[in-house]
């Protein structure tokens, strides 16, 4: 019985995680500014844009759908030479991942700041989000 769920399941997450047929969203900071601004232990909150974001987005009441942890250089520079991953992010059909900043380029983000956390705290954060 297995089976039939997990597919179902699968068909299911595909679907709603399928971009919205909409115009196509722009960024509203420059890369480079978001990089140089962003400090380790970070939130990214971004306006996703596909049917689950909108689904988030309604029950929420929130312009944000989507958030990753910001976790600098802690995974060192991508194994392949290409762009080093530097947030941790949950996604539906692939689980949690590492992923570079070219992910959220072109989307409507927001950077959330915690406040009163020593760099050890931010450092024992980030080792417990790769770890895990």
């Amino acid at each position: 019985m297995r089976g039939p769920l997990t597919w179902i399941g699968r068909r299911l997450a595909d679907y709603l995680s399928r971009e919205r047929p909409r115009g196509e969203q722009v960024g509203l900071v420059n890369p480079a500014v978001l990089a140089a601004t962003l400090r380790p232990c970070d939130v990214l909150l971004v306006e996703g844009n596909t049917r689950f974001s909108v689904a988030i987005k309604y029950l929420t009441q929130s312009t944000w759908s989507h958030a990753a942890l910001y976790i600098g250089g802690a995974l060192g520079p991508a194994p392949d030479g290409g762009e080093a991953r530097v947030f941790i992010e949950a996604d539906v059909r692939e689980g949690v991942r590492a992923v570079p900043l070219s992910e959220y380029v072109s989307m409507h983000t927001r950077i959330c700041r915690p406040v009163g956390v020593t760099e050890k705290d931010a450092a024992a954060v980030i080792a417990y989000a790769v770890a895990h």
